[in-house]
C-alpha cells in the first residue's frame, strides 16, 4: 500500500547508502586499475652530464610567514640544504616571504624580522658565492574578507605576483618584490618548481623534475582555440610521501601514516587518473612552466574566494603526475593538528564547488562559461563526496540499526567491508602478485588492522569535522563573505587551548550520540545491539583513544640495567679494544692508528693508516675517557698529538687522502681520496 512514511524513509535512507558505500565501489574500482593497468611513466630528458642549460633556468620557491627569528633561521637552513642536495647550474634558491595577519598595515617588529630574513639570505650567497640565493618578500593588504590586513590571497597570491614579476606582466608601479637577489636573472627564467616549507627535495630531484617538464613531449603546447593540447602539461606533480622521522615521532603519526622513506629501488607507481586519462591532480608541490601557468591563470578567479587552489589551478592548466619522482612532506605528530588541517582542507574543496556547474564565478564579480573538462569536474565533485561520507555512515547505519535485524546486518557487514577494504586488498596484492610474491607481513597487516578500527572509532568526530567545515564554506560563500580565506599555522593552532578546540568538541559529541543512539536502539529495536554494541562502544571511548593520540610527544631516553655478567662482559670488551690503540699508537706511529695487527701465521703490524682509522682513533680517546682509563689531560695531549701529525699529511684540495705510511707520513699509491673514508672521518669528528 501506498505509504509517505515508507517514501520519506527511501528519500533519507537511499542518499546515505549511496554517499556511504560510493567510497568502498571507488575503492574497489581504483584497486583493480592499479592492479592491472601497468603506470604511466612521462618521458624525460638527460641533463646529468651536461647540467640543466640556460634555456630551462628553474627558480625553487618555498612561501613562508615571518613569524619570529627562529622561524626565519630553520627557513633559511632548510633552504640551504636544499641547495646542498641540488647544486645545479641554472638552478636558483629563494624564500618568499610575507608578515602574518594584522590589525593594522604594520606592526613594531616587522621591519627587525625582514633584516634578519635579509642578512640571513646575504649570508648563504657570501658563503656559497654566484648569487645561487633569493629573498621575495610583500607587505600586506587589506582583505575585506578577513576584516584583517593580511598576505595578498595568501600562498595563490604570492605565486601569481611572483610570476608576473618574471614574465614581465607586474605593473612598474608596483612595489618591489626582491629584497636579495639581481632581479636581472630572473627574467629568463623557464621553470619554478614550489615546495611548502616543511618540503624535503631530495638529491637531484630538481633536476629530475626539470628533465621531465623540458621534454618536448610534456611541454605545453596551445590548440588554435588557445587550448592545452592533450598530453602537454603546465604543472608536473612528483610523488609526495611523508618523512620518515616525522612519521615516527609518536604513536599517532606511526599509525596514521604510511612512512616509506628513501627507497633506492622505488619506482613509478600508480594512480588512476594519470592511467586512465593521462592527467593527475595538483597538490601544491611540484614544477610548472611560468609563462603558462600566468597565461592560463593570471586574474582568472574571484577575489578571496579561493582557499584550497591546488587542486583548482591543475584542472585549468594540466598536471602531469611523475610518480617516479618522489618529494617528502612532514606528517602532523598530533591529532589535533591532523583534524585541523582536514577541517582547512573540506573548507577548501567546498568553496570552490561552484566549478562542477556550467557557468563559474570570474575575477570582478562576473560569471562565464565553465572551461573545465568533465574529468576535473568530477574531481571536484569527488572531493565534496568524500568529505561527507563520514556523516553519511553514520546516519547510515543509525538508521539501519533503528530499521529492521536484517537492513542492519547487511548495512553493519557492508560499513565495516568499506573501513577493512584497504587493509585486506593492499596485503591481497602483496600475496599473490608476481613482483612482490612472499612479501606478505603479519605485523604491516596487524598495523592496518588496528587504522581501520581507530577510523571506525573516529567516524562521529570525523563526520562532525566535515559537516562542520563544508557548513561553515557555504555559509561564507553565499550569505556572510567572511573568513573565506581563513588559516593557522600548525603552531598556532595546536598552541590554541584545548577545551576551545573542534578536537574536544567533536569527541564529546561522538560520545554523546553514543549513548543517545545506544539508548534509542535498546528502546526501539533490542534484536540490533549485537550490531550496534561494537561501533557504540568504540563510539564512547574514543575521547580517551583522541586524548592518547593527541598527547605531546617527549622523546625520553630508555635505561637498562643490564645484569652483573653482561656488565662485565661488555667492560671486558671495551677494555681489550682500547688496549689496541693504548698500544700500538705512539710516537712510533707519528700518533696515527696502525691499520690492523695480524695475529695468526705472523705477529705483525701494518703500518698504514686511513681517515677512517684515525677517526676511530680520536673517537675512542673520548670512549677511554668516558670508561675511565684516561684522564683528561691524557686525552687532550694524545688529540693534539694527532692533530698535529694531520697538519703535516699531503693532502688534495684540503682532503685527506686514503692511505698514508704512519713511519714516513709518505702517501701510499695510488693516491686517491675516499668519500667513503672521509666521510667516516666526519662523523667521528662530529
Amino acid at each position: 500500500p501506498f505509504s509517505y512514511r515508507q517514501i520519506g524513509f527511501n528519500l533519507v535512507f537511499i542518499p546515505l547508502v549511496c554517499i556511504s558505500l560510493s567510497q568502498l565501489a571507488i575503492e574497489a574500482v581504483n584497486y583493480l586499475v592499479m592492479r592491472f593497468l601497468p603506470p604511466r611513466c612521462l618521458p624525460k630528458m638527460d641533463f646529468q652530464d651536461s647540467g640543466i642549460p640556460d634555456h630551462f633556468r628553474t627558480l625553487v620557491v618555498v612561501p613562508v610567514m615571518l613569524t619570529d627569528k627562529e622561524t626565519i633561521e630553520r627557513e633559511v637552513e632548510k633552504l640551504e640544504i636544499r641547495y646542498l642536495a641540488n647544486k645545479e647550474t641554472n638552478l636558483l634558491f629563494s624564500l618568499f616571504t610575507d608578515y602574518t595577519d594584522a590589525d593594522t598595515p604594520e606592526r613594531n617588529d616587522d621591519a627587525t624580522l625582514l633584516q634578519k630574513a635579509v642578512a640571513a639570505v646575504e649570508s648563504m650567497n657570501a658563503r656559497h658565492g654566484s648569487g645561487h640565493f633569493f629573498l621575495f618578500h610583500r607587505e600586506r593588504r587589506w582583505s575585506e574578507s578577513e576584516q584583517k590586513y593580511i598576505g595578498w590571497e595568501r600562498k595563490r597570491g604570492k605565486l601569481e605576483e611572483l610570476n608576473s614579476f618574471i614574465d614581465g606582466t607586474r605593473l612598474e608601479s608596483a612595489p618591489s618584490l626582491v629584497h636579495v637577489g639581481e632581479p636581472w636573472r630572473l627574467t629568463d627564467v623557464r621553470f619554478v618548481i614550489t615546495l611548502d616549507s616543511d618540503t624535503r627535495l631530495p638529491h637531484s630531484t630538481a633536476r629530475r623534475l626539470v628533465e621531465t617538464l623540458a621534454h618536448p613531449l610534456n611541454q605545453p603546447r596551445f590548440d588554435a582555440t588557445g587550448n592545452l593540447k592533450a598530453g602537454s602539461y603546465t604543472i608536473i606533480q612528483p610523488r609526495v610521501s611523508p618523512t620518515l622521522e616525522s612519521s615516527s615521532q609518536s604513536l599517532f603519526s606511526r599509525l596514521f601514516s604510511d612512512p616509506v622513506g628513501i627507497d633506492p629501488y622505488s619506482a613509478a607507481i600508480s594512480d588512476v587518473y594519470q592511467d586512465l586519462s593521462g592527467e593527475g591532480s595538483y597538490q601544491g608541490k611540484g614544477i610548472y612552466d611560468v609563462r603558462t601557468f600566468n597565461r592560463l591563470l593570471s586574474a582568472r578567479f574571484p577575489k578571496e574566494r579561493i582557499l584550497s587552489h591546488d587542486l583548482i589551478e591543475g584542472a585549468y592548466a594540466r598536471v602531469g603526475l611523475a610518480s617516479d619522482i618522489e618529494l617528502f612532506d612532514d606528517f602532523p605528530s598530533q591529532y589535533q593538528t591532523y583534524i585541523n588541517r582536514t577541517h582547512r582542507w573540506v573548507r577548501g574543496d567546498w568553496q570552490i564547488a561552484s566549478w562542477i556547474s556550467g557557468r563559474v564565478p570570474l575575477a570582478g564579480g562576473k560569471h562565464g562559461k565553465n572551461p573545465l573538462s568533465a574529468l576535473n569536474r568530477w574531481k571536484i565533485f569527488d572531493n565534496l563526496r568524500r568529505s561527507l561520507v563520514p556523516a553519511a555512515t553514520v546516519g547510515l547505519l543509525a538508521s539501519a540499526w533503528l530499521i529492521s535485524p536484517r537492513t542492519a546486518g547487511v548495512v553493519t557487514l557492508a560499513v565495516g567491508l568499506q573501513l577493512f577494504f584497504h587493509a585486506f586488498s593492499h596485503h591481497l596484492t602483496l600475496a599473490t602478485s608476481g613482483k612482490h610474491l612472499g612479501h606478505f607481513s603479519l605485523p604491516k597487516l596487524l598495523h592496518d588492522l588496528l587504522l581501520a578500527f581507530t577510523n571506525a572509532a573516529f567516524l562521529p568526530s570525523q563526520a562532525a569535522i566535515s559537516v562542520d567545515g563544508a557548513i561553515r564554506a557555504c555559509y561564507r560563500c553565499l550569505i556572510s563573505k567572511r573568513h573565506m580565506l581563513k588559516w593557522k599555522s600548525v603552531g598556532a593552532e595546536v598552541s590554541a587551548p584545548w577545551w576551545k578546540s573542534l578536537f574536544v568538541l567533536t569527541f564529546l559529541l561522538g560520545s554523546i550520540l553514543s549513548l543517545v543512539l545506544g539508548i534509542a536502539v535498546w528502546k526501539a529495536r533490542p534484536e540490533n545491539l549485537v550490531f550496534s554494541i561494537p561501533w557504540l562502544t568504540a563510539w564512547l571511548f574514543a575521547p580517551a583513544l583522541g586524548w592518547y593520540f593527541n598527547r605531546e610527544f617527549v622523546p625520553r631516553l630508555a635505561t637498562y640495567r643490564l645484569a652483573e655478567n653482561d656488565n662485565r662482559f661488555l667492560r671486558i670488551v671495551a677494555r681489550r679494544t682500547w688496549r689496541y690503540f693504548e698500544v700500538f699508537v705512539d710516537e712510533k706511529t707519528s700518533w696515527l692508528p696502525p691499520d690492523n695487527y695480524q695475529i695468526a701465521h705472523q705477529d705483525s703490524l701494518a703500518m698504514r693508516t686511513s681517515p677512517t682509522n684515525i677517526g676511530l682513533w680520536m673517537t675512542s680517546l673520548l670512549g677511554a675517557y668516558d670508561s675511565g682509563y684516561l684522564a683528561i689531560n691524557a686525552v687532550v695531549d694524545r688529540l693534539m698529538n694527532t692533530m698535529a701529525t694531520i697538519h703535516r699529511l699531503q693532502r688534495y684540495r684540503g682532503h685527506l687522502l686514503n692511505w698514508y705510511d704512519t713511519t714516513t707520513l709518505a702517501p701510499l699509491e695510488p693516491r686517491y681520496v675516499s668519500t667513503v673514508d672521509s666521510g667516516n672521518m666526519l662523523g667521528c669528528l662530529w
